[in-house]
């Protein structure tokens, strides 16, 4: 199944990128989600091309990939829902930073095969059926701050689509593959 109409990461995953997300989510220093939303615009305002086609923004929401209650108690902010919050409002998009759950305190991605990524998240997400409304038949994008096997991107567009939206497209600030690179996440 391919669950994104487009998938997109602005930037590589370089030292300077890795510096950024790093100082953002561990570091606290939640002004560099701005900064981040700005790259991010600045991106999709450029002409590329996806899947063999040029990717326009249509979207009518935004929804960030969420974290753990655990880790947002102890971080104090979810780092996509930061980024998504100012890029929301450069593109005059509403950010639903509680569409989607995750329900499972799940080991850090980052350390994990692609194969442990796929099993950690099972049971890791789940559509907020109070927000479920929200969701329906809307064209959403799905935002995080990077993007590396896909799991976690696939699961919660997935998640997404079984909720009702009517499209779904996914962008990461930085990707484990090149900028501007189409993603596969969603395929089988």
């Amino acid at each position: 199944m391919d669950c994104f109409k487009h998938a997109i990461g602005v930037m590589g995953y370089g030292l300077y990128e890795k510096q950024l997300i790093l100082s953002l989510k561990y570091g606290g220093k939640t002004y560099l989600a701005r900064t981040m939303a700005d790259i991010i615009y600045d991106s999709m305002t450029e002409a590329f091309f996806v899947k063999g086609e040029k990717w326009c923004f249509k979207s009518e929401l935004i929804i960030p990939v969420p974290i753990h209650p655990r880790r947002l108690k102890e971080r104090g902010f979810n780092q996509s829902e930061k980024i998504g919050f100012y890029l929301g409002k450069k593109l005059g998009v509403g950010v639903l930073g509680d569409a989607l759950l995750r329900v499972k305190n799940t080991e850090a991605q980052r350390s994990l095969s692609p194969q442990d990524r796929k099993v950690n998240l099972e049971g890791a997400f789940s559509i907020n059926e109070r927000k479920k409304s929200l969701v329906e038949g809307k064209r959403v994008l799905l935002i995080d701050d990077i993007y590396t096997t896909g799991a976690t991107a696939s699961r919660c567009g997935e998640i997404l689509k079984a909720a009702g939206a009517s499209e779904v497209d996914f962008i990461a600030f930085s990707s484990a593959k090149n900028k501007h690179h189409e993603f596969y996440a969603c395929k089988d």
